[in-house]
Parts: C-alpha cells; structure tokens; sequence
C-alpha cells in the first residue's frame, strides 16, 4: 500500500517538474562532457609537453656538460641578436612612419645564371603598423623569380629607391607595386663579411608616399649593415 502510494507521488512529481528534470538532467549531461573533454585535452597537451622534455633531455644527454653549456650560450646569443634585429626593423618602422618593414634571407643553395648561390628566400623578421597584417607565415621559401624586384636587387646589388611608385618610369615594376598596393618602396642587400649577399631589408608604404631625405636613406642603410652583421653573428 505505502508502495503504491510513493509511487502515485513521484508520478505527480515527475507529472509537474518533469521537464525541469529533463532539462536539468541535460545540463548536468553536458557540463559532464564538457569537463570530459577538456580533462582530455589537458591530458593529452601534458603529454606532449612530458614527450618534448624528454626528446630535449635525451638530445641534451648526448652532449658533455661543456658542450651543453657552450650550446646554451649560443641559444642565449641568438634569441639576443634576433631581439636586437627586431629592435632596429621597430626603429625604422616608427621614425620614418613605414607601414611594413622586413628582413628576407637567401638559402636553399643552387646557382642562379650569374652564379649566385641562392635561388630562393624566406621573411625572416618583420614589424607591421597596427592596421597592416603580418604576412611573415605566408613568406617562406618563395622563389626570387616570384618577384622581379627580388631578382633585381641580387642581381645589381644597387638600392631600391622608389618614393613614389605613381612616377616609376619602369613600367614593369610600376604595374608590379601597385598591384600589391604599394605606394612608396625601398629595399636594400644584406651582405656576410665577404660580400656575399645573405637577404635584403625592405621598406613599404600602402596609404601614402614617403620621399626619404638623404639622412634618412644614410640611416636605412646603416641599419641594414647592422642587420647583417647581427644575422651573421647567430
């Protein structure tokens, strides 16, 4: 009899709350699924980081502890160069209003037909204005022949100097800038302590030309000097 009655009750309960409980039984179905999976993502993100310490430490294992040291400082160095080449591509970006600034470095060996080694590049520094999207991940391991001003620079090793691209008389080069939407260009060669070409430093502007003044172009320059020996040292 008590039976029947209990029963009778959680009927009406279930009669009256019955899509509450269905939505609250839902709810709890899917916080549990939620919390499942990202138990299982961070479950499996320690994994990959427990399986990167120990292909580091066993790489590092190889060494003597002189060679780990020496190794460390190598990495110490080159994180402070590349800081130091990011520092001066900010500095031209900044004080001459530049909307992008990049560095490309020549690699891939072969030899071109005037004997260059370098047949291809890659963006390997970059510093964009606030309203200029990077494009240093697109940028890698581009031919030189995709770009005729590429091809131009390792080819004559001479100063892009293009302040406005509206009177370029090269028509090629013309119709090349302004169908990345460049208004003023400047690129020069990056050179190792032999002269050998290792890249070259390019300065663009989208929205407006820039004339820079022969102070300003002695100090493009300069950096790119600096540049190289930075990316020398590395």
């Amino acid at each position: 009899m008590m039976n029947n009655i209990l029963m009778i009750d959680f009927l009406k309960l279930l009669e009256e709350y019955g899509v509450l409980i269905t939505v609250l039984f839902i709810a709890i179905l899917i916080a549990f699924m939620l919390i499942t999976n990202y138990s299982k993502r961070i479950r499996e993100q320690e994994n990959k980081i427990d399986s990167l310490y120990t292909r580091i430490d066993n790489l590092m294992n190889k060494f003597s502890p002189e060679e780990n040291k020496e190794l460390v400082g190598k990495f110490v160095n080159y994180a402070e160069n590349s800081t130091k080449i990011q520092i001066q591509l900010y500095h031209l970006l900044q004080n001459f209003g530049a909307e992008r600034v990049s560095i490309y470095e020549y690699h891939n060996g072969g030899k071109n037909l005037a004997g260059v080694e370098f047949k291809k590049c890659s963006n390997t520094y970059e510093a964009v204005s606030l309203e200029t999207k990077p494009i240093i991940k697109e940028m890698q391991n581009l031919p030189l022949s995709i770009n005729p001003i590429w091809n131009k620079i390792l080819a004559t090793r001479d100063d892009i100097i293009v302040p406005c691209v509206e009177e370029l008389e090269d028509p090629f080069l013309k119709t090349y800038l302004q169908s990345q939407s460049i208004k003023t260009y400047y690129a020069t060669i990056l050179q190792d302590y032999d002269n050998t070409p290792i890249g070259f430093i390019t300065m663009e502007y989208y929205h407006n030309s820039r004339s820079l003044t022969d102070d300003d172009l002695e100090e493009f320059n300069e950096i790119a000097i600096k540049s190289s020996v930075l990316i020398n040292i590395k």
